[in-house]
């Protein structure tokens, strides 16, 4: 990994302006250009751009630890965790969404195993929809071994 921003994942994408996000960053900073201070950790957002052409997607709604005009700040570091990814280590990242809204994500540590962080919260904005990794800044980030599985 080349730097301290975000990694992470996309689901109930339904296009570029309508999708939940899952983010973890390794390190805080002041980031003025994405509105400001942004916390290491994790959290969730869920995307929702009303008017695209008057309020365009930015930095902001997506990585802003409050909710802004284009997204809901479903899970904040504070309920998820504060720590950041680790340089040269290997995750794996379990989401599971439930018709009922239900949603859990479980990352761990792959070679230990071991839970890094677990949070289950309900929002029903979103479904279903496509799936994706998402990075920012990470230029040798690395994903594989997806596996998928719907249960009715």
């Amino acid at each position: 990994i080349d730097d301290d921003d975000w990694t992470g994942f996309i689901w109930g994408l339904q296009d570029t302006d309508h999708f939940y996000l899952f983010t973890w960053k390794q390190l805080g900073q002041n980031f003025p250009g994405c509105g400001g201070a942004l916390p290491a950790g994790m959290q969730v957002k869920v995307i929702d751009v009303k008017n695209p052409v008057a309020n365009p997607l930015t930095c902001a709604d997506r990585h802003q630890p409050a909710d802004t005009v284009n997204s809901k700040l479903l899970v904040p570091t504070s309920e998820f965790t504060q720590q950041g990814w680790l340089d040269n280590v290997q995750y794996l990242f379990e989401l599971t969404h439930k018709a009922s809204g239900e949603i859990t994500i479980v990352v761990r540590n792959k070679l230990t195993n071991i839970i890094i962080a677990e949070k289950t919260f309900m929002d029903q904005t979103y479904p279903s929809g496509k799936f994706g990794m998402y990075t920012k800044s990470q230029v040798s980030a690395c994903f594989s071994d997806y596996k998928t599985f719907c249960i009715q």
